[in-house]
């Protein structure tokens, strides 16, 4: 059986380079998502050995998973209204008089962005380690911690900056 090393980057097109070596009846195999894949396999036979489920059952998953997201989306476009309300009560409680307004306008843009608002809660956490007197390094273990992408991360140092600690926030932005 020759091995093949075609250049596909999804399942079907892989089944498809598959397929096209077995119609000319060379048998062959290729590795594929670390699973080695062969022209004897069926197509439900592949999708089991990548994904755990058929063809079918690969699909309607995903047709699950597509729903439960939109369910979710949907819970929280809900809730934003009462979101809001929560964050800024919070913000005029801890935050200083200068950054009401810039807050009051902050939360409403997070809780609708990409994040849902998941910064928020990660800048409350930042806030109560800075206001039980952590370091900056422990701060920084804490942030690192979060799970932030590039993005995010950047995002978060610019809420620290703006409305915490601008040596903070800069300092968490360079390390």
């Amino acid at each position: 059986m020759r091995v093949i090393n075609p250049d596909v980057y999804n399942l079907d097109d892989a089944i498809a380079v598959l397929k096209a070596y077995k119609e000319r009846n060379c048998p062959a195999k290729m590795e594929f998502n670390g699973e080695w894949l062969t022209t004897e396999m069926s197509e439900d036979e592949i999708y089991e050995a990548v994904t755990s489920y058929t063809k079918d059952g690969y699909q309607e998953m995903l047709e699950q998973k597509a729903k439960e997201y939109e369910r979710q989306q949907e819970e929280h476009k809900a809730r934003i209204s009462e979101l809001t309300e929560q964050w800024i009560k919070w913000g005029e409680e801890n935050l200083s008089a200068n950054v009401q307004e810039d807050w009051k306008k902050c939360v409403p843009i997070r809780l609708n962005d990409l994040y849902q608002g998941w910064e928020l809660n990660c800048f409350k956490e930042i806030f109560d380690a800075y206001k039980g007197n952590k370091s900056k390094e422990e701060i920084k273990e804490i942030m690192d911690k979060q799970g932030h992408s590039g993005m995010s991360h950047h995002l978060e140092c610019s809420i620290v900056y703006n409305f915490l600690d601008k040596d903070l926030g800069e300092y968490l932005n360079k390390v």
